[in-house]
């Protein structure tokens, strides 16, 4: 992965293939619907974004981050990413909410930092309608200038 050790934001987008029960402390029992999901972060500490993408993608490291529940069923297939000092994470949330499709099946997740009220920081749409070169370009149009690493094409 070409991803830089500089501080930026990213989105790790994967297909749940089918329905899952999440036990998280602060989401018991949580069930997630299959779909294709993004999970919006922002890398502001040592080793900035490549650190903490390889830690996500990184099946041995121990449960951290709400995001270390869910890796385990999700087929993740691209990182998108962006060098940049302030942290635009809910800044790549609110526009994925403004597209068609778009559900917050797990009210919180990877949002309990947020002080943006963002509904979660994991955002799903339907697998079977979901065109990831669309939202891609979406997310450009609306200024959130993203690359993109494409690990596998589901």
């Amino acid at each position: 992965m070409k991803i830089p050790n500089q501080s930026g934001n990213y989105l790790i987008v994967g297909t749940l293939w089918q329905e899952q029960t999440l036990s998280i402390k602060s989401f018991e029992k949580r069930i997630l619907p299959a779909g294709i999901y993004f999970y919006c972060g922002a890398a502001h500490g040592p080793g900035g974004l490549q650190a903490r993408v390889q830690r996500h993608l990184n099946p041995q490291t121990v449960r951290f981050w709400h995001f270390d529940y869910l890796k385990d069923y999700l087929d993740i297939r691209e990182v998108w990413w962006q060098v940049d000092a302030l942290n635009r994470e809910c800044e790549s949330v609110h526009a994925l909410a403004d597209l068609p499709g778009a559900s917050f099946p797990a009210a919180g997740f990877g949002a309990s930092d947020c002080r943006n009220r963002c509904p979660a920081h994991l955002v799903r749409f339907p697998a079977d309608t979901t065109d990831l070169d669309t939202i891609f370009a979406c997310l450009q149009k609306s200024g959130l200038s993203y690359a993109r690493e494409i690990l596998h094409s589901g």
